[in-house]
């Protein structure tokens, strides 16, 4: 089974449901890969909710139930980036330094997406929406072209 690894900063909103996004297409097209999902500094995140409600409320509005996301938020880890088979940063600005602080040797040679979180200007919709539709183009064009 290949994985595909989605970072963002809390493993709150964007990277989990990319995660969730992700497993449910590849089940339903009978793909053997799976994504999971790691935050670089999940205490960012509220302590008492460990899915953001607009990544719940996206995901039914796409009738992918929650259970294809992690239960919990996650911090990355070297072990993560060194199984995972696809990098995905949700973005760039935010996540590039980030990554070069905490774990330089991956920071330049994973992939970036350009998913803004809320404090940038972003709304759920669009951030969500934007994810779902990158997250089929992957599955699509990419992850179906390595299989």
């Amino acid at each position: 089974m290949k994985k595909v690894l989605f970072i963002c900063t809390g493993n709150f909103y964007r990277s989990r449901f990319a995660e969730a996004a992700f497993n449910f297409t590849v089940r339903k097209k009978n793909i053997p890969w799976q994504a999971f999902s790691r935050g670089l500094a999940i205490w960012m995140a509220p302590e008492t909710l460990d899915l953001s409600p607009y990544s719940r409320s996206m995901l039914e509005s796409y009738h992918i139930p929650v259970a294809c996301t992690a239960s919990r938020k996650q911090a990355l880890a070297m072990n993560d980036l060194k199984t995972a088979n696809k990098i995905i940063a949700m973005d760039k600005v935010e996540h590039h330094k980030m990554m070069k602080d905490q774990f330089p040797e991956f920071a330049d040679i994973i992939e970036y997406w350009d998913v803004l979180d809320l404090e940038f200007g972003s709304t759920p919709e669009m951030a969500l929406g934007k994810t779902y539709e990158k997250v089929i183009d992957l599955v699509e064009k990419e992850i179906i072209e390595i299989d």
